[in-house]
């Protein structure tokens, strides 16, 4: 813990920007959102292909916040029409992104300093529906940036969505989402 909060106070000490608080964005291409769908005759995955949003850590080195967003229509799970179907069940042409706004970070360091579990608490939004989650996560410290790494279920109907199903095949509820967000320095 003390590593992560030395680093965070060099980052902001070496960015002339950051004066009062370490504003860091998602580093996309490093990071990975992912899902696993269970099905009764099948397990399928998705993955998000576009992940966008910003950390801020405030002044006092401690706390933060933060927000993450997906791109619904860069969800792909490599089936095309399994994919046109989720997209209609997000309603995506009206809600076009699911969101993450964390508001708090509870933390508990490590004993080597170079991890810390993490409760997020924050509201998940989707398909128009805003739900209080809180959120287990692990944050590490790689060559300045920060790792945020977890999973956690999501249940379909909380947000009012109904998995499409052909003939016996259903998708199960709820919905078991991974995540490993990289926020940088930007």
């Amino acid at each position: 813990m003390k590593r992560i909060l030395l680093s965070i106070g060099i980052l902001i000490f070496l960015h002339p920007v950051m004066a009062r608080a370490a504003d860091l964005v998602v580093d996309a291409p490093k990071s990975s959102i992912t899902f696993l769908s269970k099905t009764t005759t099948h397990d399928f995955r998705g993955k998000a292909g576009k992940v966008s949003g910003e950390l801020v850590v405030n002044a006092d080195h401690i706390s933060a916040s933060g927000h993450v967003a997906v791109d619904i229509l860069a969800i792909s799970t490599g089936n095309n029409t399994r994919d046109t179907n989720m997209y209609k069940m997000f309603a995506a042409s009206l809600f076009p992104a699911i969101t993450l706004d964390v508001s708090k970070v509870d933390i508990v360091p490590a004993a080597d300093g170079t991890e810390a579990k993490a409760v997020l608490h924050a509201v998940l939004a989707m398909h128009g529906i805003h739900q209080d989650v809180t959120i287990p996560a692990l944050v590490t410290l790689d060559h300045g940036q920060y790792i945020c790494a977890g999973s956690f279920s999501v249940s379909l109907k909380a947000f009012d969505l109904h998995a499409p199903s052909f003939f016996f095949v259903k998708v199960a509820d709820p919905v078991q989402v991974d995540f490993s967000i990289v926020f940088k320095v930007p």
